[in-house]
């Protein structure tokens, strides 16, 4: 989920960045992509517009995609900075909750490790 969090965090940076550019078309990854890569059944390129996904396990991010067909604006670019705004919070939001989890987890694993005796 972090690795997840991260390389949306840097697609939705990158298109916010991108906002003026003519012709310009918005990145991003989706979660069910990113797990069906996780979970080593690769990803399916539907489109040719989507790129080429490698597997999280190794070391690479999640996959992106490129939203070609949308285009609300005359410069046929389609990034809308208030959209991608909330995109963004809402994604620092996801990756905060997956590092507390993650935090939990290191938690009970050390309180198995140590079998329940406090350390100093």
């Amino acid at each position: 989920m972090l690795d997840y969090t991260a390389a949306r965090q840097r697609a939705l940076a990158h298109n916010l960045a991108n906002v003026d550019t003519p012709a310009f078309k918005r990145f991003d990854v989706m979660f069910g992509l990113a797990l069906a890569e996780e979970r080593g059944g690769g990803v399916a390129r539907t489109h040719p517009a989507h790129l080429t996904g490698s597997s999280p396990s190794a070391g690479s991010a999640p996959a992106l995609y490129r939203e070609m067909e949308t285009s609300a604006r005359a410069d046929e670019n389609n990034v809308e900075a208030e959209v991608e705004s909330v995109r963004l919070a809402a994604n620092a939001l996801l990756a905060e909750v997956a590092g507390r989890l993650l935090a939990k987890r290191i938690q009970v694993l050390r309180a198995v490790i140590t079998e329940g005796r406090q350390t100093a």
